[in-house]
């Protein structure tokens, strides 16, 4: 295919091309791997699906799934995660908190939580959780967070709906105290899964996923945004029901990790300007 005139937004190289199941609906830079809705600033919604879908159904389906064991070894996996380069006692802000769940195994495990979502809904059962002034409600955009207030930042399965690439490490160096860190989950654009699903790949949903990175292009941005790497991989099954599929979903997740290949994208970066 041709290259496209428009250059990659995170390395700025002009090796771009349609991408290959979607075509025109997403554009993919052939340098660093990073890949966005070719669209994405011309919606008069962008979060329109997400609103569309924010009904008491919906939230009774979450509330269901976070009393599932499974929900509950996620929040172990990503705690234990933070607590490689963070421990309480501290404050810590949740982007896109949902009903609250992650914040709330935070707050037993020590930190001083905010939790910031857009939806009404999910606001109202995370203040359930979590309690009176734990929770604001407001676009993670103009949300009024107080600035240089917070040792952590934690944004999974967030940065991938946002069509502005770079608000969210702005935005969350403006959050953290200096030496503050941020933890970020997103879908891996080099995901085997992509490669052998293609079409079928669930994470490719133009409504709702506006932008897709790999590992070069996530490393890339935050280290342009004032932020240190401290690790950067892929995971995989880390939502997987029952303790046996998990254990085997760290083992296949390990060697397509060792690969790149894994289905999720995990950064863990510091705030060093």
């Amino acid at each position: 295919m041709a290259d496209l005139v428009e250059p990659c937004p995170i390395c700025h190289q002009e090796r771009v091309r349609p991408e290959p199941v979607f075509g025109l609906a997403y554009r993919e830079c052939r340098s660093c791997g990073f890949l966005w809705r070719v669209d994405r600033e011309n919606f008069p919604n962008p979060n329109q699906a997400y609103q569309d879908q924010d009904t008491e159904a919906h939230v009774q389906y979450l509330l269901q799934q976070e009393a599932g064991d499974a929900r509950r070894a996620y929040y172990e996996i990503q705690l234990a995660r933070l607590h490689r380069y963070a421990t309480p006692p501290g404050r810590l802000l949740e982007l896109g908190c949902g009903t609250g769940g992650l914040s709330h195994a935070a707050a037993e495990a020590g930190w001083e939580v905010l939790a910031v979502d857009s939806s009404p809904l999910l606001c109202r059962e995370a203040e359930r959780l979590l309690g009176s002034g734990r929770v604001l409600q407001a676009p993670m955009e103009s949300a009024p967070v107080e600035g240089e207030s917070f040792d952590v930042v934690m944004a999974l399965d967030f940065i991938e709906h946002l069509p502005q690439p770079r608000i969210l490490p702005q935005r969350a160096r403006q959050w953290l105290k200096k030496g503050g860190v941020l933890l970020l989950q997103t879908p891996n654009v080099r995901a085997l899964r992509r490669c052998l699903q293609r079409r079928r790949w669930n994470q490719l949903k133009p409504e709702q996923h506006f932008l897709f990175h790999s590992a070069s292009s996530l490393g890339l941005l935050f280290t342009q945004e004032g932020f240190e790497v401290l690790c950067l991989k892929t995971v995989s099954g880390t939502a997987t029901a029952g303790p046996l599929l998990r254990a085997i979903a760290f083992i296949y997740g390990g060697i397509l990790s060792w690969l790149g290949l894994g289905n999720t994208l995990f950064l863990a970066a510091r705030k060093i300007h």
